[in-house]
């Protein structure tokens, strides 16, 4: 048995969520259960300076070194990928290589409430086909 705990801070940029899950790896397939969960919402002027930050900026600031060259993937519901290839901020390369957890999130988090995005909205009126 193992305790792990998780923290995401989707695109949505509401908040950071948190759960504290406890694992066990007995068999073919892990169970896994949630013993504690919350949602830690950041204030309006906290939010408007994390919107206002690009991804390759961001990670720029936080990995860019010279004479070591770098991508960082980020996988969200569309993947980015940032090349680093120096510590020149004006040299920054980024692109999209395609969906990153979109199928994931509109699967694991159905309907239409508070915080859905309008693509998510038109996700959530597929069906999921089984194989």
């Amino acid at each position: 048995m193992q305790r792990v705990i998780g923290l995401m801070s989707g695109t949505s940029a509401d908040g950071v969520d948190a759960a504290l899950v406890e694992t066990q790896e007995d068999s073919l397939r892990p169970q896994v259960r949630v013993l504690v969960h919350a949602t830690y919402p950041y204030d309006a002027a906290l939010r408007v300076q994390i919107l206002a930050a690009s991804y390759p900026d961001g990670h720029h600031l936080l990995f860019a070194e010279p004479h070591r060259p770098k991508l960082v993937q980020n996988i969200d519901g569309i993947a980015n990928v940032t090349v680093l290839a120096n510590a020149d901020r004006h040299g920054l390369l980024a692109f999209d290589p395609g969906p990153g957890n979109m199928l994931i999130m509109v699967h694991g988090q159905p309907g239409n409430g508070p915080g859905v995005t309008g693509a998510r909205r038109v996700g959530v009126l597929g069906k999921i086909v089984p194989a």
